[in-house]
């Protein structure tokens, strides 16, 4: 009876052993850059169109079954549709959790911690903090080390009492280094 108990137990134990091997976290460095073709931008009781460049990046930690944790950090160069035309300069810094999974897709969601945006026009320049901010994406990796994005982005920033709400569709690609 001893015997049989012995080799039971290494059909557990030999298993767990090969998993505990495998599993390993790496450092993730993920620089991306992005487009955003259409989004609005509501301050007060206007609405105008927004467009332009997003680009930044996310560092974490990332498991090989696949979990993503860390930080995003997103800026870029966004105008607006009104006259005289603003230029908005975003700068998000939030947390990020996602999944990598092992098909070819990647999801993941980023929470804002510390936001802010810039807007500028010829005839003045106004800086907001941000209140709230969420980024939702997904992600395919058809391309070695190339992933192709697209991510929706809401955020609420205030100045004094004026409050302007983002939201829009960013696509692109970044390159998910795991280290």
């Amino acid at each position: 009876m001893k015997g049989l108990f012995k080799g039971n137990i290494s059909l557990f134990i030999l298993p767990l052993i090969l998993w505990a091997t495998s599993a390993k976290a790496d450092l993730l460095l993920e620089p991306f850059v992005g487009y955003m073709p259409s989004g609005t931008i509501k301050v007060g009781a206007s609405e105008e169109n927004l467009s332009g460049a997003v680009f930044g990046a996310r560092v974490g930690w990332s498991s090989a079954l696949g979990l993503m944790l860390g930080v995003d950090y997103t800026t870029g160069m966004l105008k607006d549709a009104d006259a005289p035309k603003s230029d908005l300069t975003p700068k998000n810094l939030g947390a990020f959790v996602g999944w990598d999974f092992p098909l070819l897709l990647r999801v993941w969601g980023v929470l804002g911690i510390k936001d802010s945006v810039d807007a500028e026009s010829t005839s003045s320049k106004v800086s907001y903090d941000g209140t709230t901010s969420l980024k939702l994406g997904v992600g395919l990796t058809t391309l070695p080390f190339i992933s192709l994005n697209a991510e929706y982005l809401v955020a609420e920033y205030e100045s004094g009492a004026v409050k302007t709400k983002t939201s829009g569709i960013i696509v692109g690609a970044s390159l998910p280094f795991e280290l």
